[in-house]
C-alpha cells in the first residue's frame, strides 16, 4: 500500500473520529504528564464504528512524524497494512507490511543517509528472503530483523532461576490455589527490568510473589531491532503447582 492509499484509508475510516489528545511518553515508554520528561507523543485515531481499529501516529517533540501504523486489534497489538517510521530529520527509516499482526510482504529499512539497509520478504511472519547492506550500500552478511531479549545463559538458566527463587506463599498453599501467573515486563536498552505488570492474575498472594521474583532478576541481554539495541517487552508465565 502506498502512502496516498494510507492517507485515503485514514480519511475513509478515521476522518470523523474523536480523540486528538496528545499522549506523551518518556524514554521508557511510560505515559507522562510532564512534558519535560517526554521524548515523543502519540495521537490515536479510533474508527467511529469499531474503537479497537486504531490509526496510531507518533511524533518527535519537534512535531516531526516518528511512525504511522494501523491496528486491526489495538488491544492485541495486531498491526495491519503498511506501517512507516522516520528518523527525527524526517528521513524514511522503515516501511513494512503486516497482516493481522504478522510481517507479510516487503520489509525495507534505510540508513539515515538514505541508502538501503535491509530488503526482506515475509510470508505471515516467516522470512522468505532477505538482504542487508552497510551504510555505503554494500551487501553484508545477513542479520535478523528482530532479536529477542535474553536472560543471561538463555532459557535453561531462566528456568533454573525461577525454580530457585519462586516460593509458594503459605496462604495460597493452604487454600490450594495453583495456576500460572502471566507477567509482562520491559527489558530496556541496558538490559534492566522495568514496567513489570500482571497480564493474567491467579490470586493476590501468587501475583505478588511472581512480581517479586521478576523484579529481582539480573540484567538481561537487551533485544534488537534491525541491529539496534531497543527497549522490548517480554511475557513470562510463572507456574505455581501444589
Amino acid at each position: 500500500m502506498r502512502q496516498n492509499n494510507i492517507l485515503f484509508l485514514f480519511v475513509l475510516l478515521f476522518g470523523n473520529s474523536v480523540g486528538q489528545t496528545k499522549i506523551f511518553f518518556d524514554k521508557y515508554w511510560n505515559e507522562t504528564k510532564t512534558t519535560d520528561e517526554a521524548i515523543f507523543y502519540k495521537i490515536l485515531h479510533k474508527d467511529v464504528n469499531d474503537s479497537n481499529i486504531v490509526l496510531e501516529k507518533a511524533f518527535y517533540l519537534t512535531d516531526t512524524l516518528k511512525w504511522i501504523k494501523k491496528y486491526s486489534d489495538f488491544l492485541k497489538g495486531n498491526i495491519d497494512g503498511t506501517s512507516k517510521s522516520f528518523y527525527s530529520t524526517g528521513q524514511l527509516k522503515e516501511i513494512a507490511n503486516y497482516t493481522n499482526g504478522y510481517l507479510n510482504g516487503e520489509l525495507k529499512t534505510y540508513w539515515q543517509n538514505g541508502h538501503a539497509k535491509r530488503d526482506d520478504s515475509y510470508e505471515m511472519g516467516k522470512l522468505v528472503d532477505g538482504k542487508t547492506y552497510d551504510s555505503t550500500g554494500k551487501q553484508i552478511t545477513y542479520f535478523n530483523y528482530e532479536k529477542a531479549p535474553e536472560y543471561p545463559g538463555g532459557i535453561k538458566e531462566l528456568i533454573n532461576f525461577l525454580k530457585s527463587n519462586v516460593k509458594y506463599p503459605d496462604i495460597a498453599k493452604a487454600d490450594k490455589i495453583s495456576g500460572k501467573v502471566l507477567i509482562q515486563f520491559m527489558v530496556d536498552e541496558e538490559g534492566t527490568i522495568r514496567n513489570v505488570k500482571i497480564l493474567k492474575s491467579i490470586s493476590p498472594e501468587l501475583d505478588e510473589e511472581a512480581l517479586r521474583v521478576v523484579r529481582g532478576m539480573p540484567t538481561w541481554t537487551p533485544g534488537q531491532i534491525d541491529g539496534t539495541t531497543v527497549h522490548s517487552y517480554f511475557n513470562l508465565p510463572i507456574s505455581f503447582k501444589l
